[in-house]
């Protein structure tokens, strides 16, 4: 019973926000004199104390909570731009150290051409003093780490994964450090055929290449991302049993599109070589990017894979206590087998916020989340359909991106999880608690509360006489659009950041993958209209791909957990 109660957290709480409203505007208002609303209005933003006077406590919280939910909205956007500024000096930094002519072992190396009129720089000389870079470049030298790489799929195109494989094989240490996993499906119609091509014609590439089967019908386990990434690294734990190199082994999760650069595993076995105290409990998490496709996608899904990017990317700024990886994310073979590997259950479709929780809690919150500085290149989704109109390509791409929506809103089971075991465990109250429970109330309530009480509100003091609406709610529901006014304006500055953080990503990878085949457009953002349509149209894509299917989602979990988990469809790149 308590599981359920568990589970459906986040859909009692809808009940619980229309259960205020409704008695808040239900009760009487006494007349106070003085506070009317244009008396207060007009005045200052400041609300005479006299006028807070008969509220009742549905009143009080609704107050309360519409101003919380209104500054956490208004302050993200600045959040975002603070996150998007720092990130994209990271990215920068770490590229220009390699331009200058540093090897990833950390030795100096000659320039080709121009070596004279640069001086020789070291990669803490490159950074700026915000990036924090512990040990010398000599820590590094003769020190290698193993790098398991695991690419869930299920029914994905074999040239998208040999497009993806072949990413991973243009670096300088592939053929040395990577051991790439295939976590395939069992269910899946010749995926043995498609498992033995891959490995075929990529076994030089890599230090090992192999394929993994999740199989059908496993009982308390679910077909999805996560099973199948449950299932591989159960044979990396078996490959790695009592191995004498199983301390330097990291385990990076990535999908089956991404492409990442070699700055990528560089910065991790920096940070994982020069900090061997902390090694075993630090969590990297990556920043990622749609610049591939982003150009030839409908606005509305182009705006809501950017909030979904914004929401990541919004707890990578500095002094962050913790962050929540999203798709791709690393963490050391012992982290990972302290907490018992990746959970396959319904609960866990969710994989990358699920195992950031398993790991806090399992570590009673002593992790350490560390920003790879190195964004991972994504899709856009596309339309299945081969030869329909434009209009019919243009419905099934918004029909994908919402059913990928509500895939990821399915998450939501996550607050479940973590509420078990914060009673459980009864984690240490330090700031990364706080933290990390913040950033859960931002993922699974609050797009979904938000909707509720400024269409609850609107409708309700747009329907009621004025005199039945105590003047202190008047004042916060118009101080409150205000506010929304503002984070309009926030969000804009925010995208201007990300402009210039998106620039910074695509001439990476543009310079990286120049040589390697089918690894998409590099799609730039521009100051043309169909990019300028974004920044107005994106709260609309926010309801419909964020608010609409969360709700969809937590309500569903009244009755199930289970989803059937449905491939994205990605666009082909010939």
């Amino acid at each position: 019973m308590f599981g359920w109660f568990y589970r459906c957290a986040p859909g009692l709480s809808i009940f619980l926000v229309i259960t205020v409203i409704v008695f808040a505007f239900s009760t009487p208002t006494p007349s106070l004199a003085g506070c009317s609303f244009k008396q207060v209005s007009r005045s200052s933003l400041y609300l005479p104390a006299q006028c807070l006077a008969g509220l009742t406590l549905s009143q009080v919280l609704l107050l309360a909570y519409t101003l919380i939910t209104h500054i956490t909205l208004l302050t993200f956007g600045i959040k975002l731009s603070w996150s998007l500024h720092h990130v994209t000096k990271g990215i920068k930094a770490v590229r220009r150290a390699r331009e200058l002519g540093i090897d990833p072992s950390g030795k100096k190396q000659q320039l080709p051409h121009d070596a004279h009129t640069r001086s020789m720089h070291t990669l803490d000389e490159c950074l700026d003093e915000d990036f924090e870079y512990h040990g010398s470049d000599a820590q590094l030298l003769g020190k290698e780490v193993i790098h398991a790489v695991i690419v869930p799929n299920y029914m994905e195109d074999a040239a998208t994964l040999k497009t993806t494989l072949a990413v991973l094989a243009s670096h300088p240490r592939a053929a040395t450090q990577y051991e790439i996993y295939l976590a395939m499906e069992q269910r899946e119609p010749h995926v043995h055929a498609k498992a033995s091509l891959l490995e075929k014609e990529m076994q030089t590439s890599f230090r090992n290449i192999e394929s993994t089967f999740h199989p059908a019908g496993v009982p308390g386990e679910i077909a999805g991302k996560s099973s199948n990434v449950s299932f591989a690294a159960r044979k990396i734990f078996q490959n790695y049993q009592n191995h004498p190199d199983a301390d330097n082994v990291i385990i990076t999760v990535i999908d089956c599109d991404s492409h990442l650069l070699q700055d990528f595993f560089n910065e991790i076995r920096r940070y994982h070589i020069t900090s061997p105290s902390t090694a075993h409990i630090q969590f990297y998490i990556s920043p990622f990017v749609f610049d591939r496709n982003a150009h030839a996608s409908p606005v509305f899904v182009r705006c809501s894979d950017l909030l979904w990017c914004w929401a990541g990317l919004s707890s990578l700024h500095p002094g962050a206590s913790i962050s929540i990886p999203t798709s791709v994310y690393s963490l050391p073979l012992v982290l990972a087998s302290r907490v018992g590997g990746w959970d396959a259950d319904p609960t866990a479709i969710g994989e990358d916020m699920h195992m950031l929780l398993k790991t806090y809690f399992g570590c009673q919150g002593d992790i350490i989340t560390k920003t790879i500085y190195s964004a991972a290149s994504q899709c856009n989704v596309s339309s299945s359909l081969r030869n329909g109109s434009y209009w019919a390509t243009y419905y099934d791409t918004l029909c994908a991106r919402y059913d990928q929506a509500l895939r990821h809103m399915w998450g939501a089971l996550d607050t479940g999880f973590a509420l078990q075991n914060t009673i459980r465990h009864r984690p240490k109250l330090r700031m990364n608690f706080f933290a990390l429970w913040s950033l859960m109330w931002q993922a699974h309530f609050l797009s979904g509360h938000l909707l509720i009480m400024v269409l609850g509100t609107s409708v309700y003091s747009q329907v009621a006489p004025a005199a039945n609406i105590h003047p202190a709610l008047t004042y916060a529901f118009w101080l409150s659009a205000r506010m929304r006014d503002a984070s309009f304006v926030t969000m804009n500055v925010a995208f201007t950041f990300y402009h210039w953080y998106h620039e910074a990503c695509v001439e990476a990878r543009r310079r990286d993958m120049a040589h390697i085949e089918n690894v998409g457009d590099f799609s730039r953002r521009t100051w043309a209209p169909a990019f300028f349509a974004d920044r107005i149209l994106f709260p609309v894509a926010g309801i419909l791909f964020g608010s609409l299917p969360m709700m969809q989602a937590v309500i569903s979990h009244f009755w199930t957990t289970r989803l059937v988990y449905r491939v994205s469809k990605k666009p082909s790149f010939g």
